[in-house]
């Protein structure tokens, strides 16, 4: 099919993406941030950088983003005020994966292994 529109300002890969419902959409990038998007208006409203190399994962749990990154780190950040709230350290190479499971965060790194870190330190 024909492109829509497109959605430009990021200034390295697009790695990862998640709906927040309606018309809004986050973007993970190899440019070390998080934008957050209007799908209607088509521009950035929001830019959260919290890393220091490329975001590779993210999620969204009651008001909270969860982000996984090269740098080997997660960070949650409030959406509302994209005030930093944690950051989770412990993995040894970059985390490609986080899920938010009840009151715990599942994230999976390039280290081989799975950690369980309480959500619940976010709310």
């Amino acid at each position: 099919g024909a492109r829509f529109s497109s959605l430009e300002g990021h200034t390295q890969s697009v790695n990862c993406m998640h709906s927040l419902g309606g018309d809004r959409l986050l973007t993970g990038s190899g440019d070390c941030t998080v934008r957050v998007w209007d799908l209607v208006g088509h521009e950035c409203l929001g830019e959260v950088r919290t890393h220091t190399y490329s975001v590779n994962c993210l999620t969204v749990c009651e008001g909270t983003l969860y982000t996984g990154s090269g740098d080997c780190s997660l960070h949650a950040v409030d959406l509302n005020t994209y005030d930093h709230l944690l950051t989770f350290s412990g993995h040894t190479s970059p985390v490609f994966c986080v899920k938010v499971l009840g009151s715990v965060l599942v994230s999976g790194s390039g280290d081989c292994s799975l950690r369980i870190w309480d959500a619940a330190d976010c709310a």
